[in-house]
């Protein structure tokens, strides 16, 4: 019975739903046997979703008399289910609840008989164990005396028997005509039956029988290991659907309630976790806390997390913690700050759409090719433009212009000149806009003064376009090829900032 105060007040108040927008204070939680409380009231067809479920309790001051099964109603109140937290026992069938007062079967009713057969049994064993060893007393003409002298002279030949073996703890017998012996019960497979019993009762309450019988395991190599990992399985499952619900309800009250921790706001985000059950050895722990630690080293390096997540997430005042928490709010934050772009809800392209961006890369690279065509002399400008457009949705005519430019006669003029160098006889000419190498110093050129900053060649004779943080963005050939994606780089920016 939940204590939660909705100010509900006078008779049959507490049979009334609770108001959860109404709870002021969470006072007690009182705990009664199932033998006080009765099922009155069930949910019709009115509520669906709980139809045929108990909707109010009759809860009694007394148990029931165990004759009769009737409580006394003297001093009983009635209340409704959303009060109450109700543990039931197994599945049970309507029918069987009805003639179970309204109630599930108990959690030992299924070991109930397997638990009588295992008592029998050993009782039976104990008499057993009584006549392990019979004494057998034999005499010639036994049947002859018998007959002619009744029972008088046989009981006192007993007796006599008797009284030597518990005062001399010997047997004086005639060495013609009695022999004495002691026949022993064989024991011979008498543990295969006993066996099978506590198996049997194992299974009834559920429970491994190193565990139940606190025996320790049998055969090779056994831990026992598997079998308490299976119990502890067993009892996480009845943590998370029977007591996790329940304890989940109670804390939502008590959050609820406006003189409560929270004030009466329930956090967006909450959880009740139990603790484990299977607590690993210090080499097992070691082997955990170094896995998580490579995990961490990864996500730091992947920028997923930062020293100062990791650190307080990992070691806490309760030991080492396994769940990395990251603060997500503060990482949108940053992105935001970033000036990053952002798609639908929130969530950075440059992040998620890798699909579009590999699209954007095929595209951008295809605008390079036919830019570096229309500074050659090859196409026309508006040619150029043309083929943009088609492979290229959202431009509009200008703007694949101003991606693809102008012929460039210097450049023109350049591949002329390269042109007339393969013909025999004809001087090579250098090629146009070359940087500078400590073999040519002659070579630099004023365009190369204005790019020096963001185009530079390596020592290989390649050309690198790098970005105003150093990163190479590219590596060409020519620089003509550098200078192509260089303005093919501005244009798509130039494009995303009319966009956005």
């Amino acid at each position: 019975m939940l204590g939660a105060n909705d100010g509900a007040s006078g008779p049959g108040a507490l049979a009334e739903p609770l108001r959860l927008d109404a709870i002021q204070s969470f006072d007690y939680i009182r705990v009664f046997d199932r033998r006080y409380v009765w099922p009155n009231t069930v949910y019709d067809e009115t509520e669906p979703t709980k139809f045929g479920l108990t909707k109010t309790y009759i809860i009694t001051p007394q148990a029931a008399d165990s004759a009769s099964g009737v409580a006394d109603l003297e001093g009983s109140f009635e209340i409704h289910e959303t009060r109450l937290v109700v543990f039931g026992g197994v599945r049970t069938s309507i029918l069987t609840r009805q003639s179970n007062s309204g109630w599930d079967q108990s959690l030992l009713q299924r070991m109930q008989t397997v638990l009588t057969q295992y008592g029998v049994s050993w009782d039976a064993l104990a008499h057993m164990l009584q006549d392990a060893s019979t004494r057998v007393f034999k005499i010639q003409g036994f049947i002859d005396a018998l007959a002619e002298e009744g029972t008088g002279t046989l009981m006192k030949r007993l007796d006599m028997m008797d009284m030597s073996t518990s005062v001399y703890r010997a047997v004086m017998l005639d060495t013609e005509t009695e022999e004495y012996e002691r026949q022993n019960f064989s024991w011979a497979g008498i543990k295969d039956p006993y066996s099978m019993l506590i198996l049997r009762l194992a299974s009834a309450a559920r429970m491994p029988v190193t565990i139940l019988m606190g025996q320790s395991p049998a055969g090779l190599s056994a831990t026992g290991e598997s079998d308490i990992r299976w119990f502890y399985d067993t009892i996480a499952s009845s943590q998370e659907n029977v007591v996790k619900p329940a304890l989940e309800y109670i804390m939502r009250l008590i959050m609820l309630a406006k003189n409560g921790p929270t004030g009466g706001v329930v956090p967006e985000s909450w959880t009740i976790t139990f603790p484990a059950l299977w607590q690993p050895t210090p080499i097992e722990t070691a082997a955990i806390q170094l896995q998580h630690a490579q995990a961490d080293q990864i996500y730091f390096g992947m920028g997923a997390a930062n020293a100062d997540e990791i650190s307080t997430s990992r070691f806490t005042e309760g030991g080492f913690e396994r769940t990395l928490t990251v603060n997500l709010e503060e990482r949108r934050a940053n992105l935001q700050a970033s000036n990053l772009e952002e798609d639908i809800e929130g969530t950075p392209t440059s992040i998620v759409d890798l699909e579009s961006d590999i699209a954007a890369s095929r595209s951008m690279t295809a605008m390079t090719d036919v830019a570096a065509k229309v500074q050659a002399g090859e196409i026309s400008p508006e040619s150029g433009a043309a083929i943009i457009i088609a492979s290229t949705a959202g431009l509009t005519f200008e703007e694949a212009l101003n991606i693809v430019g102008e012929p460039d006669p210097v450049k023109i003029a350049a591949k002329e000149a390269m042109a007339a160098a393969l013909v025999p006889g004809e001087p090579a000419v250098a090629e146009e806009g070359a940087v500078a190498t400590e073999e040519d110093p002659e070579a630099q050129t004023t365009d190369d003064a204005v790019r020096q900053d963001t185009i530079r060649r390596t020592q290989n004779g390649k050309y690198e376009l790098v970005s105003m943080t150093g990163k190479v963005l590219g590596t060409h050939n020519t620089r003509e090829g550098a200078e192509r994606q260089e303005r093919v780089i501005l244009a798509a920016q130039e494009r995303r900032n009319k966009r956005g």
